[in-house]
């Protein structure tokens, strides 16, 4: 889950692919973690609790992109379709300063298409990683299942949930995913 809103030239390079079609991006420095307020900390990728603190959040960021352009960028997760979920999440008609974009499979599925990219930061040859990302059920257990074979032990640690543990990722899959985002 992403949202971005305001000024902060760091992340505009990485956003602007996403704004093909909004006129005028290179006038705009698009960037606010609400769940940070700051340019420093990673906005990658958030916990479902953020999803649903967005979701309740969304009709103010309609409203605030009334002064200033947002991009809420979200997957389609078990949603059966993107309209559908547009319209779930907001009610009122979408400002065209506001750039509600969900992806049709999970994010995660954006980083497996990466195969050169993961296959570094894992440690694993390139061949193990699938060549259609959008064919895989579940991307983000796909990802977790390739980091359990790294040949580095404290990216294991950092994306592999505990043994034993209820949790679907490690303790620091957000950072670790985040940086590979960020770094590429």
């Amino acid at each position: 889950m992403w949202v971005w809103g305001g000024k902060c030239r760091r992340l505009s390079a990485f956003i602007s692919p996403f704004l093909h079609d909004y006129r005028d991006v290179a006038a705009h420095h698009i960037h606010l973690d609400i769940t940070n307020d700051s340019c420093r900390k990673s906005p990658m990728i958030h916990t479902h609790s953020i999803q649903r603190r967005t979701k309740k959040n969304i009709s103010g960021f309609n409203v605030a992109a009334r002064g200033i352009p947002y991009l809420v960028l979200t997957d389609l997760d078990r949603s059966e379709c993107a309209p559908a979920k547009i319209r779930e999440w907001l009610s009122a008609p979408v400002h065209p300063n506001l750039l509600f974009r969900i992806a049709v499979r999970e994010i995660e599925a954006w980083l497996l298409a990466d195969r050169s990219g993961l296959a570094r930061l894992f440690g694993i040859a390139q061949g193990r990683i699938l060549t259609n990302p959008d064919d895989i059920p579940d991307p983000k257990g796909a990802l977790i299942d390739l980091a359990r074979s790294s040949r580095w032990k404290s990216l294991r640690e950092d994306i592999v949930p505990r043994m034993g543990s209820t949790a679907r990722q490690g303790p620091a899959y957000n950072d670790r995913l985040g940086d590979f985002v960020r770094n590429r």
